[in-house]
């Protein structure tokens, strides 16, 4: 009896000097200090960078109201942030231009919004490019003929920072809009009255494909807005080519599709090269 309760016991003995150190293995690897990267991931400002960068994809997929929600809790969260601002006012223009387009009148009221949180950013953010980036934009969608409350603070947004592409890409949307809305029977030259000067078709464009072709050239663009950027490009080479689809059309078009094929622009793009 007494030889087998030491039989017993030597054997857990046993099974213990063998558990044991896979057991120190198993909590030694339980509390691995955290590399770098895991501490960064749990950082609360990556995790807000991680959301806006969301964000802005969901918006340059086209899906607005999902990137609204998203770019609205980062503004709460951090109400000084003029880059979650742009995000969110810039957000919401792009729903106003959709509902212009599809001749909603819902538009008028995000309007009277979007200019209302714009002024309430004027005191606090006036020499923030974004600021200045923003406003045009508005001034833009809401009211095409207030020239001056365009083109004055695009043009400081570029003074304040040489290399803001997406200011040099509204700044081509905004001469090929200008084109695009010119029907056959209104004359070749118009005065556009910020250039103080007479303003030919072929001009706008030629200033549209230079505003883009810098956006391009800086580089600074994720792949949506590259995207964007060589889809309105194909527009232009479009109009130039006679509303034909040119060889250098399609070489845009074609570049549209590879920086961002699930994109807005890379759909629309695919569209047009009959895919």
């Amino acid at each position: 009896m007494t030889f087998m309760r030491t039989a017993i016991v030597f054997s857990i003995a046993a099974i213990f000097v063998v558990l044991l150190p896979f057991a120190a293995l198993s909590q030694q690897s339980g509390s691995k200090p955290k590399t770098p990267q895991a501490r960064k991931s749990e950082d609360p400002k990556s995790m807000q960078m991680n959301q806006y960068n969301k964000a802005v994809s969901l918006r340059d997929s086209g899906n607005n109201d999902a990137a609204f929600e998203i770019f609205s809790r980062l503004i709460t969260e951090s109400p000084d942030n003029m880059l979650f601002e742009r995000g969110y006012i810039d957000t919401v223009l792009e729903q106003i231009l959709d509902l212009k387009q599809s001749e909603n009148n819902e538009w008028k009221a995000k309007a009277k919004f979007a200019q209302l949180r714009i002024k309430q950013m004027r005191g606090k953010h006036f020499a923030n490019p974004h600021f200045h980036y923003i406003w045009s934009k508005f001034s833009w969608i809401a009211d095409s003929n207030n020239l001056n409350s365009i083109f004055t603070p695009l043009n400081r947004a570029i003074v304040y920072r040489p290399d803001f592409s997406d200011a040099y890409i509204l700044k081509g949307d905004i001469y090929l809009e200008q084109v695009k809305s010119m029907s056959s029977s209104r004359p070749e030259t118009m005065y556009f009255g910020v250039l103080n000067s007479h303003t030919t078709r072929s001009e706008f464009l030629a200033i549209a494909k230079g505003a883009y072709a810098k956006a391009i050239s800086i580089g600074n663009l994720s792949k949506a807005r590259f995207a964007y950027a060589y889809f309105r490009m194909g527009e232009l080479e479009t109009l130039l080519g006679g509303n034909k689809v040119t060889d250098a059309a399609a070489a845009n078009l074609e570049q549209a599709v590879s920086y961002a094929p699930d994109s807005r622009a890379g759909i629309l793009a695919a569209k047009i090269l009959g895919r």
